[in-house]
């Protein structure tokens, strides 16, 4: 169809202040960088930004580089004698290998060749090249489920060009697994390649027709295993040549190919959709005014939509144009044209990250030469977030781009070097840089006095010279350290280039909320040094491991919801915990509570924030273990008899978690419950991942100090679904339920990271018990999964199944361990993420409870809930992984530390126990404290209670700490 317009030339121009906006005032377009020893460029006090990795938490710590503005973590260049070589395309696998293929002058022609490479290093690890007479090329390569490479070019037979496609092992150089090589009558070339979630890749590029002796699009699906043909079409305009350029598949199996279409009197921007077995979707035809406008790269997100990339002609030259479609029709989500408005700017590639914004190269002209460019544009609005350039000669160009799990960013192409093209590839992180402003941030005053760690990253771009880093607190007075902060009559040298740790803990000149940072660049002796900008990171400070800070996302005092908050000092000396609540409308003072040693204090969040949802933060004053639960109850409407869940927080905010569980059918309600505890916005993605289905992602912005509350009913309407959340910035979210008009309910932490193995404690069949494991898989292949029950009989395994990319798998476990109490334990040589929940019948109806697992077992497990009164019973299970018996100490807190009580037992190997608190405690409150006796040997603890006769019931697992 053609229903999308040209892009005016005006809008272009605006589309370039955004994505040159952070480079304005560093280098003047047409200018040059500042030389050595300027003042590298902050603005006046308050005229500060936070960087999108900071958190507002306490004892912050900042990170810094000098670096170049285009640098990333490296790039290598590789130069030959003689003649070009370039790449014309790069992929990278989840075991962190980079492919990338191209061609360069052997014998006086091009030969194709293909190099694997460290991601880590940017090193080529092995290579092979086709040397044989005639012109050969490498165009693109991808990479599939199973990690293996598949390179798609062109090949010489003697007289003309045939289309060639070679699958190779991983591991490796080597033979081709299988490979294609036809001869269409003419010059025929592939110039596209994607994978599939099935394996199967589809290569896309032209052929020669005799008949008409134009070339035509050229499409084939072929089997992943042996190269067969499953499908192919072609496309004819008529009128001259046609051209596919590119293709990606999307998590629908459905391939979206993107080139060039000839309309008789100009080569028009071409992108259409086709299903699975090789049927037209949608066309989007983007006629040209004049001159040749070509669509080059494609990509596709976890939300189905295509994002295109290449250029458009404007009669003297070319602008670059992106733009992303709804996957659905073809229709434009947004566009941009970016002129640089001194010659021939072009986009070749695009790659989407799993924080589904997408990342676009190509090159721009400077006026004297082309400037290798890459751009990372919002995913939502197509707004920039940051981009780079990097010069290299007459021409230098990204001519193909991927992203690994993490978002990294890996860009591969060609600078000149006098005469002759050079082979270039580069490393960059995914996040924003923050450049060339003054940097605000909150002022760690509770850890004055104390030195803190730098974060370490891995090496930047070298340069000669050090650089001078000054800390202010009024924009005015600055300082440096030397053995101590100092206040600086002009440039003093502080630390040597590359990674610093500023010390912000020791500074503490003023009482003020904010700090300024300026640098310097100091040359080395007689080298001229030129520095493009200063880049700043900050972050958030490693966490120390102390368990000190809490964050518990869900929380409410409104909806009929009763709350409350356990602390537990495990510490021989008194603490005094710090109580901040995040509400709709910004952070709420809880106070501070003073614990004695060795106790337990319960809050009421009601007697601050009544009638409100909120997240609560719980942070040791003192810098001292500490560990934070929180119950909510509430009477679902005509139910008998009120239920509760229960949660222990976490201690870290984090840019991915996961939670297994979830439903929005079977009568369930799923609600996602998001934290914010930064002092910018974050920028949130939720992606659901449902059996046998495709995943959808949904985005929103979160307001600094804040929650959101999210419906999965909403969002993918009545499904089962896992879900993964992501952000720009650290967040905390959980995961609510609730079933059959909230007469049940269960809730839980998520998992920050997947892990080989999974272990859960809790898991009963008998008593009336109902248990349900969820599993989840973020691989980008298929994983083989085992699951092994833990009984007091010994281990019993379940047979390996195989669970596809991105789904989840539900096991009743009745089905396949009935009448039976154990742990669990999940493994996969592939990583994934395990929870279970635990359903009953009561006299008034079902109850539940839930737990998600951990990826470690850990010496001590502090779990700050415990009652015996009123009939409340509370249960410890604490399970055994090691293949030899472990003695563990369980030890009750009461809430004045006095009357504690401890015992010892022994937990047999590949087992668990259970213990009643009522033993030991017959009428009270306390936190509990469990940990392995046994040198070496570690364990994994639950809580589970109960009350009113087992009409409701809470279960979580422990904090921990080794």
């Amino acid at each position: 169809m053609r229903g999308t317009t040209r892009i005016g030339r005006a809008a272009g121009l605006v589309a370039l202040a955004l994505v040159l906006g952070l480079l304005a005032g560093i280098i003047p377009l047409g200018g040059s960088a500042q030389a050595a020893e300027s003042v590298y460029g902050f603005s006046s006090p308050g005229d500060y930004t936070y960087n999108g990795a900071q958190v507002e938490v306490s004892g912050g710590a900042i990170r810094t580089k000098a670096l170049p503005l285009d640098s990333g973590y490296w790039e290598e260049r590789t130069a030959q004698p003689a003649g070009d070589e370039r790449f014309g395309g790069v992929a990278v696998n989840d075991q962190g290998t980079y492919f990338a293929t191209g061609s360069h002058t052997v014998g006086g022609d091009a030969d194709m060749f293909v190099t694997w490479g460290s991601a880590d290093t940017g090193k080529a690890v092995s290579g092979v090249s086709f040397i044989k007479p005639g012109t050969d090329a490498g165009h693109a390569v991808a990479v599939g489920p199973d990690g293996n490479p598949v390179v798609v070019g062109t090949t010489s037979n003697g007289s003309d060009l045939d289309l060639y496609a070679g699958k190779f092992p991983a591991a490796g150089a080597g033979t081709e697994l299988w490979k294609i090589q036809l001869d269409g009558g003419g010059n025929d070339v592939l110039n596209g390649v994607a994978v599939g979630a099935d394996g199967n890749p589809v290569l896309v590029g032209r052929v020669y027709e005799s008949a008409s002796g134009d070339d035509n699009i050229w499409i084939r699906c072929v089997d992943g295993q042996n190269g067969t043909m499953v499908w192919q079409r072609t496309v004819d305009s008529g009128k001259g040549n046609d051209v596919a350029d590119a293709v990606a598949v999307g998590p629908d199996l459905c391939p979206v190919v993107v080139g060039e279409y000839n309309s008789g009197s100009t080569m028009d921007i071409w992108v259409r959709k086709y299903d699975g077995q090789g049927n037209t979707l949608w066309t989007s035809i983007i006629p040209g005014a004049v001159g040749h406008d070509a669509a080059t790269g494609v990509a596709i997100g976890l939300d189905g939509d295509p994002v295109v990339c290449g250029y458009l002609h404007n009669g003297a030259d070319t602008d670059t144009w992106v733009m992303k479609y709804d996957g659905q029709n073809g229709q434009s989500r947004w566009s941009r044209l970016i002129d640089s408005g001194k010659g021939w700017d072009q986009a070749f590639g695009v790659a989407i990250g799993p924080d589904g914004n997408p990342v676009v190269s190509g090159h721009f002209e400077s006026g004297t030469s082309w400037d290798l460019w890459v751009n990372k544009f919002s995913g939502a609005t197509g707004g920039t977030v940051w981009n780079r350039l990097t010069k290299g000669g007459v021409e230098c160009s990204g001519r193909s781009i991927c992203c690994d799990a993490t978002g990294n960013v890996i860009v591969a192409g060609y600078c000149t070097v006098g005469t002759t093209k050079d082979l270039i590839v580069k490393k960059y992180p995914p996040g924003k840089y923050t450049s060339m402003t003054t940097v605000g941030f909150k002022k760690p005053v509770e850890k004055q006095g104390q030195a803190l760690s730098g974060f370490m990253e891995k090496p930047g771009a070298k340069h000669k010279g050090s650089v001078i880093y000054q800390l202010s607190s009024n924009g005015k007075d600055w300082y440096y350290y030397s053995n101590g902060w100092k206040k600086a009559a002009g440039p003093a040298q502080s630390n040597s280039a590359g990674e610093v740790d500023l010390r912000i803990g020791d500074f503490d000149q003023t009482a003020a909320s904010k700090l300024y940072l300026q640098a310097f660049l100091q040359s080395s002796g007689l080298e001229q040094v030129e520095l493009d900008a200063v880049t700043v990171y900050l972050s958030p400070p490693v966490p120390s491991g102390n368990n000190d800070q809490w964050y518990l996302a869900e929380g409410s005092t409104n909806w009929g919801f009763s709350t409350y908050i356990t602390v537990l000092n495990p510490n021989p000396s008194a603490v005094n915990a710090e109580i901040t609540y995040m509400t709709g409308t910004g952070a709420v003072s809880g106070g501070t509570v003073t614990m004695p040693a060795m106790s337990q204090a319960t809050i009421d969040p009601a007697q601050v924030v009544p009638a409100t949802d909120f997240s609560t933060r719980v942070r040791c004053v003192e810098g001292l273990p500490i560990a934070v639960d929180r119950t909510m109850s509430w009477t679902g409407t005509g139910a008998a008899a009120p239920e509760s869940h229960s949660s222990i927080g976490v201690t870290w905010p984090s840019c991915a978690w996961c939670m297994p569980e979830g439903s929005s059918a079977w009568g369930f309600e799923t609600w996602t419950l998001v934290q914010n505890p930064n002092q910018i916005n974050a920028q949130v993605s939720i992606t659901y991942m449902m059996e046998n289905e495709a995943p959808v992602m949904v985005n929103d912005t979160l307001p600094p100090l804040s929650r959101r509350t999210y419906s999965m009913k909403d969002h993918i309407g009545e499904k089962d679904a896992s879900i993964k959340v992501t952000s720009d910035v650290p967040v905390i979210p959980e995961r609510a339920m609730y079933r059959n008009n909230r007469r049940e309910g269960h809730e839980s932490i998520p998992c920050e990271l997947p892990g080989y193995d999974y272990y859960l404690a809790e898991g009963s069949t008998a008593w009336g018990f109902t248990t349900y494991l969820l599993i989840q898989n973020n691989n980008k292949g298929t994983a083989d999964v085992t699951v092994t029950y833990m009984t007091s009989n010994g281990p019993v395994i379940q047979p390996t199944f195989q669970m596809p990319m991105s789904s989840r798998k539900t096991i009743r476990v009745n089905d396949v361990l009935p009448n039976a109490d154990f742990s669990i334990k999940v493994s996969c040589p592939g990583t994934i993420i395990a929870e279970r929940a635990m359903y009953w019948n009561s006299p008034t109806g079902e109850v539940c409870h839930d737990s998600v697992g951990t990826a470690d077992a850990h010496t001590t497990y502090h779990l700050p809930d415990g009652d015996t009164t009123n009939g409340i019973e509370t249960w410890t299970l604490v399970q055994n992984p090691n293949g030899s018996d472990v003695q563990v100490e369980v030890q009750y807190l009461t809430p004045d530390g006095k009357g504690n009580k401890s015992f010892t037992d022994t937990v047999p190997a590949n087992s668990r126990r259970t213990y009643s608190m009522a033993d030991h405690i017959t009428n009270g409150r306390a936190g509990i404290v469990v940990t392995s006796k046994t040198a070496g040997a570690k364990i994994i603890v639950e809580r589970s209670m109960y009350s009113d006769g087992r009409q409701a019931g809470t279960d979580t697992i422990g904090g921990y700490r080794d």
